[in-house]
């Protein structure tokens, strides 16, 4: 795959090339965190029907394109790889939840004064809001290792993520960031065959709480399905280097401005991005999700 960089200023190409790399845990733990020099880890949490080589892709790109100048690592849960495999992809998050919190326990242990930066994306965000609850829960000292969570178009029943999920990060300094559209057709796929509303969907007004930056894509998600702009809107990916490289909140960032609504008696303020026109930039997220998806 070949593009422009969307931070940087070097032109990159990817190959994953077809070799197999087996490692023993003390050696790539060892190798992850040898030199005194402080380097945060970026971990990417895939979604619904990605393969390994294709998580590995995209982790590739979204380092990339963020220009983000630390170690770069992804978590690959076992998913069926395919488009049918939904249900069974919903019952694989939730088995290899421990062993995510596991080998996130070992990245804390072994961070020093690194800091991890956690993107989950479409069903990962099963597992990463879970990794942390049972983490967090036993450990909460490691609440300060954690500096960026980012939750993109989460696959988590709504009421769920604010009864359990979004209690959790209310009080906490860990600055996180949960990305929404109207436009999310995968979601609204998942809505039939759960039967609730997805938290990375918006039915009415998107899920605001205390803790966390709803920013809402609608406008410039331009995407097929509208559920990859995480990996492949410019947009997106700016405002997420925003995040990460400069630890900006959402008014201090140049893209979202605000939405003030009201719930109840309660004032409630989300983000948007402003609508955007069509032609290349709609042709770019058209020709790079229908990439990733055949």
């Amino acid at each position: 795959m070949k593009d422009e960089p969307l931070i940087g200023g070097k032109r990159h190409d990817f190959i994953l090339q077809d070799k197999k790399l087996r490692m023993r845990k003390d050696e790539f733990l060892s190798q992850l965190f040898r030199g005194k020099e402080k380097r945060d880890i970026l971990l990417y949490v895939h979604g619904y029907n990605t393969t390994f080589d294709e998580s590995a892709l995209t982790v590739e790109q979204i380092a990339s394109d963020l220009d983000f100048r630390g170690n770069a690592l992804f978590y690959s849960w076992p998913s069926a790889g395919r488009m049918f495999g939904y249900v069974r992809d919903q019952n694989n998050t939730d088995w290899s939840r421990k062993h995510l919190t596991s080998f996130l326990r070992e990245l804390a242990d072994r961070s020093g004064r690194k800091s991890l930066c956690l993107i989950a994306h479409g069903m990962g965000n099963r597992e990463l809001p879970g990794f942390l609850l049972d983490l967090l829960h036993d450990k909460p000292d490691y609440k300060e290792k954690i500096r960026v969570i980012v939750l993109a178009a989460p696959d988590v029943d709504s009421e769920i993520f604010c009864r359990d999920i979004a209690p959790f990060f209310a009080d906490e300094q860990i600055l996180v960031t949960m990305y929404v559209s109207r436009r999310d057709k995968a979601l609204k796929a998942s809505k039939d065959v759960d039967g609730y509303v997805r938290a990375g969907d918006v039915d009415g007004e998107p899920i605001v709480v205390a803790g966390i930056d709803t920013v809402d894509v609608t406008n410039i998600d331009t995407i097929p399905l509208g559920h990859s702009y995480n990996a492949y809107s410019r947009h997106v990916l700016a405002d997420i280097h925003s995040i990460i490289s400069e630890g900006l909140n959402p008014e201090s960032r140049v893209s979202p401005a605000p939405v003030e609504f009201m719930k109840g008696d309660k004032k409630k303020i989300y983000w948007i991005f402003v609508k955007q026109g069509g032609g290349i930039q709609h042709f770019y997220d058209y020709f790079f999700e229908m990439t990733i998806l055949f």
